[in-house]
């Protein structure tokens, strides 16, 4: 198995296929889906990883990362941009086999949206809508990702359906 690199090759931290390399910084949260925030051994980027797999429990998922590492192998499933998706087959019993979704470098955006906190149920009127949401709205940049599907540079072979006749 070959090493693959996590960002661009100059910048990112080389993820030799074990995880070996990146330890737990803080649980993201405990409910589904789990996440958590790791660092790789060099460098101050963060990389979120939500397992998908459910339930996990946290001694279970630190056993993926670090010298103790116990995983039979893993592989890159797709990436876009910065949102990688692996397949871990492990040896640690309570994993056995799981995806996760690994974004990195991981924006203080990233972080908060994985990062378990109350929430609340709000009621939105149209007047509501037209004075607060949709001016905040227009203000947020659509990610990369989202032009990478669009422009065909990603996911093309994914496309079921596309239609050059609209502009």
């Amino acid at each position: 198995l070959s090493p693959v690199c996590l960002g661009s090759l100059s910048s990112g931290p080389w993820l030799s296929l074990s995880f070996r390399h990146f330890s737990i910084d803080r649980i993201l949260s405990n409910a589904e889906p789990f996440s958590v925030l790791a660092k790789p051994a060099e460098g101050d980027e963060r990389a979120v990883i939500v397992f998908s797999r459910k339930p996990i429990e946290e001694e279970a998922a630190r056993k993926v990362f670090g010298s103790d590492a116990q995983e039979r192998s893993i592989s890159l499933i797709e990436q876009n941009d910065k949102f990688y998706k692996f397949y871990l087959r492990s040896s640690v019993t309570e994993l056995h086999a799981l995806k996760l979704d690994i974004m990195f470098p991981a924006s203080a955006k990233d972080i908060k949206k994985y990062t378990n906190e109350p929430r609340f149920l709000v009621r939105e009127t149209p007047a509501d809508y037209r004075g607060v949401t949709l001016p905040h709205v227009a203000t947020i940049e659509p990610p990369k990702w989202v032009y990478n599907i669009l422009e065909g540079t990603e996911e093309a072979d994914k496309v079921i359906h596309k239609d050059d006749t609209r502009a």
